[in-house]
């Protein structure tokens, strides 16, 4: 079987210091990774000091993507409240309509599929006993949210300033929680994102203030009919802040609660203009209202 030693699979440990200094918090970056080549042996580089928090992140990049597909996307993936990265990694492969291979076949007709390239990042609090994670507590006010996303953006933002991402085009992708961290980082990174697919989004303790600059990012965003999770008003203040970048591209999909649908993945695919998306009727408007 031949084996393609530039496709690697990653863990990354990233781990990162909050130290506070004249009242301002300064994220300080380090990284331990895990790399796994096509022979299945682990090499790691560990760069570690004492530190406060970590930030796990699976990730499948494929270096030769770029010349033979002109794919350039890269996925940064943040799942929702209670779950893991393993449910990002599941949102982007279902838009790239990856096929299901058994992992002992020796069937190698999957090698021609186009394969998304992501970093799927896991959330920086553990649920005791129950196993899956967050990204700030629930409940918690409107400042302590927005100061562990900045903490987990800094992060983000600091391990993108690699010459490996630099052709790439970075898409954030995020689920709930996870949908609202990826806005505060283009908030606060405005000139780092080229797209960001907010799949119902909390936005909880937002407000009608004009949104802050968002350079060149494109968004689509996400809710269901039925979604009341995520309550009416944080759904319309989603909508209407970022209507304002101009940049807009609104999807609502009747019945649907605080979930995902197959409509929804079409749509996205389409909307990434994907080659082989599937040109369904989709239920998108560029403003913010909802869909007939």
């Amino acid at each position: 079987m031949r084996m393609d030693c530039c496709k690697l699979r990653h863990i990354f440990s990233v781990s990162f210091n909050q130290r506070q200094h004249d009242g301002e918090y300064r994220t300080l970056v380090q990284f331990a990774i895990h790399r796994y080549g096509a022979v299945g042996n682990p090499h790691t580089i560990d760069m570690r000091w004492k530190v406060d928090m970590r930030l796990n992140v699976s990730t499948n990049i494929d270096v030769t993507a770029c010349e033979t597909d002109g794919d350039n996307l890269l996925f940064l993936g943040f799942h929702g409240f209670s779950n893991d990265e393993n449910e990002m990694i599941r949102i982007i492969d279902a838009i790239y309509d990856v096929p299901k291979q058994d992992v002992s076949s020796t069937d190698n007709s999957i090698a021609s599929v186009q394969h998304p390239n992501y970093l799927s990042f896991r959330g920086t609090y553990e649920r005791p006993y129950i196993g899956s994670y967050y990204w700030y507590p629930d409940g918690c006010s409107v400042g302590e949210r927005r100061r562990e996303c900045s903490a987990v953006g800094d992060a983000v933002v600091r391990l993108l300033d690699s010459p490996a991402y630099v052709r790439f085009r970075k898409v954030l992708i995020g689920f709930s929680q996870g949908g609202y961290l990826s806005y505060r980082m283009i908030a606060e990174h405005p000139d780092v994102f080229d797209m960001a697919i907010l799949m119902s989004p909390s936005f909880k303790g937002e407000t009608a203030e004009p949104s802050p600059a968002t350079g060149r990012t494109r968004f689509a965003l996400c809710y269901g009919s039925e979604d009341r999770t995520i309550s009416l008003s944080d759904q319309q203040c989603a909508r209407n802040k970022l209507a304002q970048t101009g940049n807009l591209t609104y999807f609502e999909y009747p019945g649907m609660a605080h979930g995902i649908c197959n409509q929804e993945i079409h749509d996205l695919r389409a909307w990434l203009g994907l080659r082989y998306a599937l040109r369904e009727e989709s239920c998108a408007s560029e403003t913010p209202h909802a869909c007939p």
